[in-house]
């Protein structure tokens, strides 16, 4: 049920566009990429923007997931009594 939850705010979350800045950062590797490898089509560009796209997306998804997932055990307290479970298990 958590891991529904946490991937209904990551789709409202990720409804909104990239910011300015990253934006033109994510063109600019896609340029490059298009550029070193001399691809003129405009399918073959598509097909590179779709693919730099998809993993900047499955970086983003992972990320947001792991955080905040983190962020719940740090606010219900599981994070830290597994830090304090973890630190006497090793002594």
């Amino acid at each position: 049920m958590r891991e529904y939850i946490i991937e209904a705010i990551f789709e409202r979350w990720s409804d909104g566009d990239f910011r300015p800045k990253d934006k033109a950062e994510i063109d600019d590797c896609i340029k490059s990429i298009s550029d070193k490898f001399q691809v003129t089509k405009r399918k073959d560009k598509l097909f590179i923007e779709t693919k730099v796209m998809s993993a900047i997306c499955a970086c983003e998804k992972t990320a947001f997931m792991e955080g905040f997932a983190l962020c719940l055990d740090l606010f219900n307290g599981t994070l830290l009594q597994r830090e304090i479970v973890a630190e006497g298990s090793s002594v």
